[in-house]
């Protein structure tokens, strides 16, 4: 990148421009996705319907937070002992 000169009228107006729409894009993206599901209908509630006003499904969100939680962390909560191992040998 040596000798790439960014600060020109162009790549200016260029980068303000894309720093617009990755902003204001995903806004109007999700607004659209909102609109989609408030226009869709309810349907009826069978056996296969998974409520989400009782306690099993509290317990299900729960569970996958700390789940996805630890999954995230156990690997910098383990490379310490690792390392520190490693370095001992």
């Amino acid at each position: 990148m040596a000798g790439f000169a960014a600060d020109t009228p162009f790549f200016n107006i260029l980068l303000g421009v894309i720093m617009l729409f990755t902003r204001f894009v995903p806004m109007a993206a999700i607004l659209a996705i909102a609109g989609s599901l408030a226009a869709k209908r309810q349907v009826a509630v069978t056996e296969g319907t998974l409520r989400t006003d009782n306690l099993l499904f509290a317990g299900l969100l729960l569970g996958v937070i700390l789940l996805v939680g630890a999954l995230s962390f156990f690997p910098a909560l383990a490379l310490g002992p690792i390392a520190e191992y490693l370095q001992a040998i």
